[in-house]
């Protein structure tokens, strides 16, 4: 039916495109015939013949190339030539006819093939008529050469071909349109005649299916009976489980009660518990605090009499530096105020914990009353939740066949999960062997050299703001090359010239470069940590170069660091790996170890002794507070501590120069039960201490015995870390002589450097004009650091066995 309507509403379409067609084609016609007639009487001794033209041709031109016909000389009233005039003119109105007519189709889009084959028939029969007239008009001005130049006749015989060859084309256009259109038709009545046999399988097909739905309905209804069967033996075994759970309703009740009993008389021993309890606390509180005054009068007694003898010592040290000790005197006498309040800080958080006690005790209270208030609730729901238990029953009942479903989809997902767990297991394994192979790439010990810019009081000195630094790569993605602009030399011929240093590193940073850009570039080396490699970061560079600010500052490596493994930490639980963080704060001073997280030890020079565990490759010091780590939070309390308690003493270099080297170490230490993997990473953060010239630093008596063990602790760094790369170049396995224990720093270190760690020193560097040569010998420091080759590393790796 859709088909039928379609096709009548296409036909009706074409009927009134065909008519204003066929009109305009009439009224065409009727136009042009006038106008030839018109023209033929009102020239009694000439004929014009025009020769229509189309809207594809703009004209005929003739041979000397103008566009209209010549003029015919006048025509003899000749009655062969009369009868001529009117045939020629009654076949140009064909002409001009089938022509517009041809037109009107082709700018009509929806025209019917049917109506293009009688135009195609019409231009056949009008090209048997054209010959005769041709040959009669011919003839005609053949013998009336006198009236006739036969460049006219020329000039008809070749509008003649024109016409002509258009007519072929248009009769050629048009026969391929019927039969396009001609094969459409032909295709929409087979379409019709399958749609007319898919209609009648259609209703076959249903006519089957009410027999079908009648014999399926038959046995609905028998299964329905069945199912009332079913019903009413369902109805008698659920009035049995109402009595047996009506029993069972009335025991819980009485269980209940008896608990209820039970439950005040805990109540009422809890009290009693809380008031004798609560009275000894207070007891204890008051002796602790007693206990507490007495160990600060005598504390701060004997720090009085320490920095006394302190003061009276360096009296008799340096009798011409008496303003150095007041200002050392009002340090410590405000060190004696701070640890006062300190102290009175403590005794008013013991009266806060005591009132914690009481609120305690009052908040037990409160609960009696609410448990006394939630028995008599619990007595209201015991109906509901009978009523509850009734429903639950027949929900179970119900949905019994579903739990069983849900228990093989669950045994489904765990096997899944088990899968997705060992592959996302062999692929963190793949990362971390495919990260460790890229850092071996680039190098087990790497060099950055970092320019720190222009203090404040710096740039007031003119001769000093002259860059004494040119970066030949700058326009590098990753600088490299540093150019040095040495002091003015003379040579032996007299030549007076500037001697220039070139150096290359792992990366040359400006002092445009941020904390945040340089930490992207260590980022790598920590998360090696993570996989369980043994990862050393260390700070090197002349006092005042930038080297705590670039190790310890509040956005520095250390916090980075650490905010870094927290963070990564987290993301790895979801991969069944678990953490455990610890770590320890030193300082070497003098070639002694110091434990910057015990005050008492600093106080009394406790002795720290060095042990390797060579098996776990790891370092152990003893009498040091090994600190576990659940939150970042921890490690910021932890680094104020240290920073407390480091040795800080004024140079003529700097107004606060670090004398000492600072170690903090954090062991990073992961298991994976399901994997039976475990990994042990330690990240060892080094800010080692000024490397000035003693020359310099100006420095007397204990500052110079500083200095000298300063210097001699740096230049048994360098020592072990030529020897490591010559041992590796001569053996290749690493086993020559590592004088690691000519210093305490380097055999503090001696896992953290080594064949089987990597390495990254910052060369800290300063921009001033006046320290140009400690600059050039921190430099060709790093440079020797730097040309060190180490072999391939070793990861802290193992399996496990649990329960064993």
């Amino acid at each position: 039916m859709v088909i039928e309507n379609a096709a009548a509403f296409s036909s009706s379409a074409y009927l009134r495109k065909r008519k204003q067609a066929e009109k305009q084609v009439v009224d065409d016609i009727e136009k042009d015939a006038s106008h030839y007639r018109k023209k033929n009487i009102n020239s009694s001794s000439s004929l014009e013949i025009d020769i229509p033209t189309s809207h594809s041709d703009s004209g005929i031109k003739d041979h000397k190339g103008t566009s209209e016909l010549r003029k015919t000389n006048p025509i003899v009233t000749d009655e062969r030539l009369n009868q001529t005039s009117e045939e020629k003119l009654e076949w140009l109105e064909k002409v001009q006819g089938m022509l517009e007519s041809h037109m009107a189709l082709n700018a009509n889009k929806g025209y019917n093939p049917l109506e293009a084959s009688r135009t195609i028939r019409k231009i056949n029969q009008i090209k048997e008529t054209t010959h005769t007239v041709i040959d009669i008009a011919r003839d005609s001005f053949m013998n009336s050469s006198s009236l006739f130049d036969k460049d006219q006749i020329y000039d008809l015989e070749s509008a003649y071909w024109n016409l002509k060859t258009r007519y072929t084309e248009a009769a050629s256009s048009l026969a391929e349109k019927d039969n396009r259109h001609q094969s459409e038709i032909h295709s929409l009545l087979e379409s019709s005649e399958k749609d007319k046999e898919l209609l009648n399988t259609l209703k076959a097909e249903i006519s089957e299916k009410d027999t079908v739905s009648e014999s399926r309905l038959n046995a609905l209804r028998g299964l329905l009976n069945e199912k009332d069967i079913e019903l009413a033996k369902l109805q008698g075994e659920l009035d049995n489980i109402k009595h047996h759970e009506e029993k069972n309703r009335k025991k819980l009740e009485r269980e209940l009660q008896r608990q209820i009993v039970h439950v005040r008389e805990q109540i009422i021993n809890i009290t009693a518990e809380y008031k004798n309890s609560f009275e000894e606390l207070q007891k204890s509180f008051s002796k602790r605090i007693f206990d507490l005054k007495k160990a600060y009068e005598t504390q701060l007694q004997e720090k009085v009499v320490y920095f006394q003898k302190r003061i009276d010592e360096g009296k008799l040290q340096e009798n011409n530096s008496k303003e150095y000790h007041e200002l050392l005197l009002s340090e410590k006498n405000r060190e004696f105020e701070r640890y006062q309040q300190k102290m009175e800080a403590k005794i008013s958080t013991m009266k806060g914990k005591l009132d914690e006690i009481q609120v305690e005790l009052d908040r037990a209270n409160r609960k009696l009353y609410e448990r006394e208030k939630e028995h008599t609730m619990a007595l209201n729901k015991i109906d509901e939740l009978n009523t509850l238990l009734k429903e639950n029953q027949q929900m179970v009942s119900d949905k019994g066949h579903t739990f069983s479903e849900f228990e093989y989809k669950v045994y489904e997902l765990t096997k899944s999960n088990e899968s997705l767990s060992q592959k996302l297991f062999a692929e963190e394994t793949l990362r971390r062997q495919l990260h460790n192979t890229i850092q071996e790439l680039k190098g087990n010990i790497r060099v950055f050299c970092r320019i720190r810019p222009f203090l404040p009081r710096e740039q007031q000195q003119l001769e000093e703001l002259e860059s004494i630094f040119h970066y030949p790569d700058s326009h590098s993605l990753e600088p490299r090359e540093l150019l040095l602009k040495g002091p003015t030399v003379e040579s032996s011929l007299g030549h007076v010239h500037d001697k220039n240093y070139f150096f290359s590193f792992d990366r040359v940073f400006s002092p445009e470069a941020t904390n945040e850009a340089v930490f992207q570039e260590i980022t790598h080396l920590v998360q090696s940590a993570i996989d369980g490699y043994n990862v050393s970061i260390f700070a090197y560079g002349q006092t005042g170069s930038g080297k705590s600010y670039t190790m310890l500052s509040n956005d520095g490596m250390v916090t980075r660091a650490v905010k870094q493994i927290f963070e990564y930490v987290e993301l790895l639980k979801e991969k069944g790996w678990n953490y455990k963080l610890q770590g320890q704060f030193l300082e070497i001073y003098n070639e002694r170890i110091y434990d910057l997280l015990d005050k008492q030890g600093l106080m009394q020079q406790q002795k720290h002794d060095i042990h390797h565990d060579e098996r776990e490759r790891r370092t152990i010091v003893d009498n040091v507070r090994v600190i576990d780590f659940e939150n970042e939070e921890m490690v910021y309390k932890m680094l104020g501590k240290a920073a407390e308690n480091r040795f800080i003493a004024a140079t003529k270099a700097n107004e606060r120069s670090s004398r000492s080297h600072t170690v903090f170490t954090l062991y990073i230490d992961g298991w994976n039960e399901s994997m039976k993997q475990i990994c042990r990473g330690t990240l060892n953060l080094v800010d080692l201490a000024g490397s000035e010239r003693l020359s310099f630093s100006q420095a007397e008596g204990e500052r110079l015995r500083e200095t000298q063990a300063i210097n001699k602790s740096l230049s048994c760094l360098g020592d072990v870390i030529h020897a490591l790369g010559v041992a590796t170049y001569v053996s290749g396995k690493g086993n020559n002589h590592i004088p690691y224990r000519n210093s305490k720093l380097t055999y503090l270190l001696r896992y953290a450097l080594g064949e089987n760690a990597k390495t990254l020193m910052f060369v800290n560097v300063s921009p001033l004009k006046s320290q140009i040569m400690d600059t050039l010998n921190s430099l060709r420091f790093a440079k020797k650091v730097n040309d060190t080759r180490i072999g391939p590393m070793m990861k802290n790796r193992e399996s496990m066995s649990f329960g064993t």
